[in-house]
């Protein structure tokens, strides 16, 4: 496990007048690195965060499901844009660490494994949607 740290310097910022206004900024940012591996594609990338309120999306999202979230390396760092990638979550029925694309959220995330192994209990048009997307694959 490593620290990522961003220590700030002085700098120069605008307030809603357009006067500029000094600030020290010393707050440290300490984050965790969490290695994520999908069972089913080997997708493996370090994430940032790995639950519901990602500490770099305040007042952006609450996901549904404890997911492993990573800060977006192609998004400029500016206040109000979402700036984060949702990579996976823990499948429900087997508890497996999968992927968004090998994997189907509805209420809970799903691996596709067990979405075909469980497929008569979801919804009518929820699972032909599952049929399509695990028959294309």
């Amino acid at each position: 496990m490593s620290d990522i740290a961003d220590v700030g310097q002085s700098s120069t910022k605008y307030n809603e007048k357009g006067e500029a206004v000094k600030e020290n900024e010393k707050n440290r940012t300490v984050e965790e690195e969490i290695k994520f591996v999908c069972f089913k594609c080997g997708l493996q990338e370090i994430v940032h965060y790995y639950g519901r309120n990602p500490p770099f999306a305040i007042k952006q999202i609450q996901f549904e499901e404890k997911t492993y979230v990573m800060r977006d390396p192609f998004t400029p760092r500016e206040s109000g844009r979402a700036h984060f990638l949702q990579i996976g979550g823990d499948c429900n029925k087997c508890g497996r660490t999968v992927c968004v694309d090998c994997s189907t959220f509805y209420s809970k995330r799903f691996c596709d494994d067990c979405c075909a192994m469980f497929l008569s209990e979801f919804p009518p048009e929820i699972g032909a949607k599952i049929q399509k997307k695990l028959s294309s694959s």
